[in-house]
């Protein structure tokens, strides 16, 4: 988080303006899976009214052109920022994953935001698992601001997914 001097005083000056966030956050949900979105705007809704200042940073997708080109070559995956391995463990299956990086417009990652620590990054994981979604701050290499969440097409044998 960078300052600037304004008037004689120093001023804050956020990681991103709100306009220039809502505009992010808006291209990143429109791509989003119907169901993906939804969770993802429930938990911007979670923290905003904790008081903070979260939005989509980026919105993790592939175009309607590679994931035809997947299907076609038969990979099952549309999707797979963080799970390279999700085709080989689930087989056959069809999976596509979708993924988020949500962030407070006032830091990024800068600022009080670098502590992996902090009530913040604390807050986007309770909220994203109360969601159903993973939290990237859990794995052993963390990723503080990513969220994500697995579809399936067809339920595994013995499944509880339907």
């Amino acid at each position: 988080m960078a300052t600037r001097a304004h008037g004689g005083k120093t001023k804050q000056r956020h990681f991103i303006s709100h306009m220039n966030a809502m505009k992010r956050q808006e291209a990143a949900l429109d791509s989003m899976h119907p169901v993906f979105r939804g969770r993802i705007q429930a938990l911007i809704d979670h923290l905003n009214k904790k008081g903070w200042q979260a939005f989509v940073w980026q919105g993790k997708t592939r175009s309607e052109a590679q994931a035809a080109k997947n299907a076609k070559q038969g990979t099952g995956i549309k999707m797979s920022w963080h799970r390279p391995e999700v085709h080989g463990r689930l087989g056959v299956s069809l999976v596509e994953l979708y993924a988020a990086d949500i962030v407070d417009e006032r830091w990024g990652w800068e600022g009080p935001a670098k502590d992996l620590g902090h009530a913040f990054w604390k807050d986007l994981g309770s909220f994203a698992k109360a969601e159903g979604l993973e939290w990237g701050g859990d794995w052993g290499k963390r990723d503080v601001a990513h969220v994500q969440m697995a579809l399936m097409d067809m339920a595994m044998p013995d499944s509880a997914f339907v």
